[in-house]
């Protein structure tokens, strides 16, 4: 199962896609749980991820961020209205780190601005939604949206659903 489920959103993203090549990257990580988290102490806490069925609360730096499985996609940014590449982690991932399964957990997210946004289920379980921490490859700075940001593949489905594309995320909070 674990082996299908890293697989198969890399082979919907590049066939999708109108140069594979180019599409997307997934880096497979090195992190599983919350349980496998390296340990960053001297980083700055960059995100809250909590819920899940036991109330779970995990705070993670942009180094931690970094270990879990990311994605690496060119994509339309319709807030500056040109192709970016942004790399972050899968949605369904973040919630499975505070034990959401893959039965429909929907997001709360949080900007830094108390800016809040509610992702549904449908979003978060489905390929080529993911919080970005790297535009072009660096770190995405507060005063353009960073240090996170909800980015959705041109092939997402609501991809061009602007209410979805928050910045600045602070916390996530797994929807009951």
């Amino acid at each position: 199962r674990g082996l299908l489920t890293l697989t198969l959103p890399l082979a919907l993203l590049v066939a999708c896609a109108e140069d594979p090549a180019d599409a997307v990257v997934v880096s497979e990580g090195t992190v599983r749980s919350a349980a496998d988290l390296p340990e960053d102490p001297d980083g700055e806490v960059v995100l809250t991820v909590s819920g899940g069925p036991d109330g779970q609360r995990v705070e993670l730096t942009l180094e931690q961020l970094a270990a879990l499985r990311t994605v690496t996609a060119e994509l339309y940014e319709p807030f500056v209205d040109e192709r970016l590449e942004f790399t972050g982690v899968p949605l369904r991932d973040l919630a499975a780190l505070v034990g959401a399964g893959d039965d429909g957990a929907g997001l709360d997210a949080v900007a830094l601005n108390e800016y809040a946004v509610e992702i549904p289920a449908d979003v978060t379980r489905s390929d080529g939604a993911f919080l970005a921490t790297l535009e072009g490859g660096e770190p995405i700075p507060v005063e353009e949206g960073g240090p996170t940001r909800v980015v959705l593949a041109d092939d997402h489905p609501r991809a061009r659903d602007e209410t979805l594309w928050i910045w600045s995320v602070a916390t996530l909070d797994v929807a009951p």
